[in-house]
């Protein structure tokens, strides 16, 4: 499956969630004058499939399944980063993009093999997700997981605002701010709830494909409890909901990884 990288120099737009029109070739622009790159979706996919069983064995204390899932990626990333690191006619960006994922990654794998704790790692590694994302964004591609880590981003400032609290303890600032990152996470998770997922690119097995349906609902109702709770500003509501929210993103983010070369 291909879509086309659009690089053009007006201000970005998500297809998804802004509305940018696709043409029927299902490739998304912006306004200007592009330079067109043909990219197969299925890289990025094969990429993820091996960087999403990485990124969580790093966020625990498995040092050892961690280095196997960081032995997968490697040789992923060293595939991906021959094939499109040097490719022509396209922005510096595009080049410095690359080159620090590259750095990113080798940081990750040096730190695991000197035996420090995954979880340093694992701070490297999530910024890859986000390079990645601002890099497809900034070239006009459309790929649902790049929704996925939009919205973990204000998912995750939630999650922070509640952790290790009592509802006692969340301050009339915790709630304004919780306030404020859910009425950015809301306009994306719409995206996310619309999203297709194709289940033949993504390499969902039928049980998958059920599975991240019913966490996507699962997520949706937390998110509409939090609603509910801020409007009535419930602090043991809102600190229930925005607890539950990160456990079923993580849910809906693994299916999407490969964890079999790690079992």
């Amino acid at each position: 499956m291909y879509r086309a990288l659009i690089l053009l120099g007006a201000v970005i737009c998500l297809a998804a969630m802004v509305g940018c029109q696709k043409n029927s070739n299902d490739k998304a622009y912006r306004q200007g004058a592009a330079i067109q790159v043909e990219v197969p979706l299925s890289d990025m996919v094969t990429f993820d499939r091996a960087y999403i069983p990485t990124l969580a064995l790093t966020d625990s204390d498995d040092a050892e399944k961690a280095k196997k899932a960081m032995k997968v990626l490697i040789a992923r990333w060293e595939v991906m980063h021959a094939k499109y690191s040097s490719m022509k006619g396209i922005s510096p960006q595009w080049h410095a993009d690359f080159d620090d994922i590259d750095r990113m990654i080798h940081t990750a794998e040096s730190w695991l093999l000197e035996g420090k704790p995954p979880r340093e790692a694992h701070g490297v590694l999530e910024g890859v997700r986000t390079v990645l994302k601002n890099l497809r964004l900034g070239y006009g591609v459309f790929y649902e997981l790049d929704i996925l880590t939009l919205y973990h981003e204000p998912m995750e400032a939630i999650t922070l605002a509640v952790k290790d609290k009592t509802a006692e303890q969340l301050t009339t600032d915790d709630v304004a701010v919780i306030g404020e990152q859910y009425r950015y996470a809301e306009s994306i998770w719409g995206q996310a709830v619309k999203a297709q997922f194709d289940p033949a690119l993504f390499e969902l097995t039928p049980e998958q494909e059920t599975q991240l349906r019913l966490e996507i609902a699962n997520e949706t109702s937390m998110m509409d409890e939090l609603k509910s709770a801020l409007a009535a500003n419930d602090t043991t509501r809102i600190l229930a909901a925005a607890s539950a929210l990160k456990p079923h993103f993580t849910a809906i983010y693994t299916l999407f990884g490969d964890f079999s070369a790690v079992h």
